[in-house]
């Protein structure tokens, strides 16, 4: 895909503005985006980074996403400790599914037809991952995912290096949501096999919770039925917005074993749970992650990206711009890593 493809693949999902375009070339995004590996992958790239353009959170969208600012799914957030008899074992499974994956005819056609001449270096590997090629292993790494629970990234190093994927059997991730019109949506998903033991997987959930910073315990019942019953009054279509007290008198009618004394009391009990705590809860997702071989790998891409950054800007008799300062460079962060 050249420039021009790449602008019209975006301007199928996003409005775009000459300038933006201009902005997104002049800061490398679209050069980085052309490097990935398959064509909805560059536009999607694109996309990430026109949508983090101040001002693009409503008119950025689609109507069929109208509204929609943020919206994605993060995989493998941390390891999960596991109990060394769990450990034992999915080593030994992997061991056992690699052998079974090295007569797959799916693997094995795919190597005769690539690597003739055998695995390949990291560097060629690297190579061949940048290649018109590519899709061939992502294909045959979407089936080993299907039968062994691989990541693909992992099966695909494995297909072209033969370094087996990690043994992760417990899984964690999450879902965000942001949008303008509905409320924040967070959504914990993990997933193990049925031989994990109750008490791994229950650890890891508050572990996630934590890195989340999310409540810890939750108000009580009295707190969530107070809430509700004002929002309820306060939204209520085509009357009069009673006050707070009348609220209150309205509840200790409705609720005689709760009464609220006084207008203090019962303003005391609305504050304590405002209404933003539940649309747009402050959950983080800058989740501190362990740097598995996946990740330091694209690091490393990464690093050559913005390496090869630095010397178009110096051959064009420019500064090194200082948006790409050298400690980002050196640790090989992506512009949208670091945000």
């Amino acid at each position: 895909m050249n420039e021009r493809d790449l602008r019209v693949e975006v301007e199928k999902q996003r409005s775009m503005t000459d300038e933006e375009w201009n902005y997104l070339h002049e800061k490398w995004f679209v050069d980085e985006a052309l490097e990935q590996p398959f064509d909805e992958e560059q536009a999607q790239y694109l996309i990430e980074e026109l949508d983090q353009l101040p001002g693009r959170a409503r008119k950025s969208q689609t109507p069929e996403r109208e509204g929609l600012e943020e919206a994605f799914t993060q995989s493998e957030p941390f390891a999960v400790k596991l109990t060394d008899a769990e450990t034992e074992r999915a080593r030994w499974l992997l061991k056992i599914q690699v052998r079974n994956a090295v007569e797959d005819p799916h693997v094995v056609g795919f190597r005769e037809r690539y690597l003739p001449n055998g695995l390949l270096s990291h560097v060629e590997a690297e190579e061949f991952l940048r290649s018109s090629d590519a899709r061939e292993v992502a294909v045959a790494a979407s089936r080993l995912k299907k039968l062994h629970g691989w990541h693909e990234g992992d099966a695909a190093w494995w297909m072209l290096t033969g370094e087996a994927p990690s043994t992760r059997p417990v899984r964690v991730s999450y879902r965000e949501n942001r949008g303008w019109h509905s409320p924040a949506l967070y959504l914990i998903t993990m997933e193990a096999p049925p031989w994990i033991s109750v008490k791994t997987f229950a650890d890891a959930f508050p572990e996630m919770k934590r890195r989340m910073h999310a409540e810890r315990k939750l108000p009580n019942a009295r707190a969530y039925r107070v809430a509700r019953f004002v929002e309820a009054r306060l939204h209520k279509a085509g009357a009069n917005k009673p006050t707070l007290d009348d609220m209150r008198r309205e509840w200790n009618r409705e609720n005689p074993g709760e009464k609220f004394p006084d207008y203090r009391t019962f303003r005391r009990a609305y504050d304590r749970l405002p209404v933003e705590r539940i649309t747009h809860p402050p959950y983080t997702t800058e989740i501190e992650r362990e740097v598995t071989p996946k990740m330091q790998r694209q690091f490393d891409r990464d690093r050559k990206k913005y390496a090869r950054a630095a010397q178009r800007f110096k051959d064009a008799g420019s500064p090194v711009s200082k948006e790409i300062p050298e400690a980002q460079a050196s640790a090989g962060f992506t512009s949208r890593q670091q945000r």
